[in-house]
């Protein structure tokens, strides 16, 4: 059975359309491609050093379906993002990708009062429209597909 949308899904559904259109349409952004990405999964860290399922859960359970936008030419985000939120001085794209590499973007400074490290990684490589992605982010790491 599908899952009912809730006014707060809609909203954040519309805010990463016009997000996406202003991406395209905007000079700042004009002919820049966009990933608009849905997170499927998300691990935690154990003590023990393995992943374990973190998706179930008070928080986890709001994170599959969440949808966010990376724009590949400076790897801002939008949207709900598990990466590249609030983190200043902002992203820096390590490798844009192509047809046999990977998009990677870095985001590396203060976030509240530390010092935060964060990634995600676009498989651009993948033949087919959809791609899979990583992010990794305070122990979390989260999959997911970009399109």
């Amino acid at each position: 059975m599908p899952r009912l949308l809730t006014r707060a899904d809609r909203l954040r559904r519309f805010v990463i359309a016009a997000f996406g259109l202003l991406a395209l349409s905007s000079p700042s952004f004009a002919g820049k491609e966009i990933y608009t990405c849905e997170i499927n999964e998300r691990h935690a860290v154990t003590p023990s050093g393995h992943l374990r399922d973190a998706t179930r859960g008070a928080l986890g359970s709001t994170m599959r379906g969440m949808q966010f936008v990376v724009v590949r030419e400076t790897g801002r985000v939008q949207g709900d993002a598990p990466v590249g939120q609030g983190i200043e001085p902002g992203p820096r794209v390590l490798q844009r990708g192509d047809e046999e590499t990977f998009f990677i973007a870095m985001y590396l400074g203060k976030k509240r009062n530390f010092t935060s490290l964060e990634a995600i990684w676009v498989e651009e490589s993948a033949p087919a429209r959809r791609k899979p992605f990583m992010a990794v982010e305070a122990g979390f790491v989260y999959t997911g597909i970009c399109e």
